[in-house]
Formats: structure tokens, C-alpha cells, sequence
């Protein structure tokens, strides 16, 4: 059984903070959808979140994580394979014959 299997990437153009979307497979039984982001520090993966309140600030939305690693060392290896992997389509051209989203709400799945 692999740990990281397939990952899918579908990059953005433009300057937004999202670079990209795209999806990993784990443990050949597990697709997680993704978001490829720039931030201060450079290039990370935004794991799936959903909203809700804050009960700290009443009236108030947060923001919680719906996937949760239990070991921080296998996060930091998924995530740099799905970097890896956007750069490698951005960077290396693709022959993927279908264009590139212009924003996040066009992604394909």
C-alpha cells in the first residue's frame, strides 16, 4: 500500500493568493481535494476547512479544519509532494491539453 498515491494538480493564472487546486490520494483508499497557496513563507497546501461560528467572538464565522494529521511528519511529506508536484506542472510545462482555470470556482471536480 503506498502512503501518497495519485495527485492531481490544476493550476489558476493570475496573481491571487490560491495558486492552484487539485487532490491527493492516500493510502490508496483516500482523495482529499486541495488548494495550492502562496503565502508570506512561500508555497503550502490548504486542507479542506469548513465554516462556523466562533463561539470565542460571538457573531463571528471561524474557519475549522475538516482533515486532521495525527502525525505532523507525514503532513509535511504529503504536503511537500503536492508542492512538488505544482511546481513540476507550472514550471514544466504540461501536456495536459485543457486550459487553466481562471479561478477557483472553475475547478474541475
Amino acid at each position: 500500500m503506498s502512503r501518497i498515491g495519485e495527485i492531481k494538480i490544476f493550476p489558476f493564472k493570475g496573481d491571487g493568493a490560491v495558486k492552484g487546486a487539485g487532490s491527493v490520494v492516500l493510502f490508496d483508499e483516500l482523495s482529499v481535494n486541495i488548494r495550492i497557496c502562496q503565502g508570506s513563507n512561500g508555497l503550502f497546501v490548504g486542507w479542506p476547512t469548513r465554516k462556523g461560528k466562533d463561539k470565542e467572538n460571538p457573531g463571528k464565522d471561524k474557519y475549522f479544519d475538516e482533515v486532521f494529521f495525527i502525525n505532523k511528519e507525514f503532513k509535511a511529506e504529503v504536503s511537500d509532494a503536492v508542492v512538488k508536484a505544482y511546481e513540476a506542472k507550472v514550471g514544466g510545462g504540461s501536456s495536459d491539453p485543457k486550459p487553466v482555470p481562471e479561478n477557483p470556482t472553475s475547478v474541475p471536480f
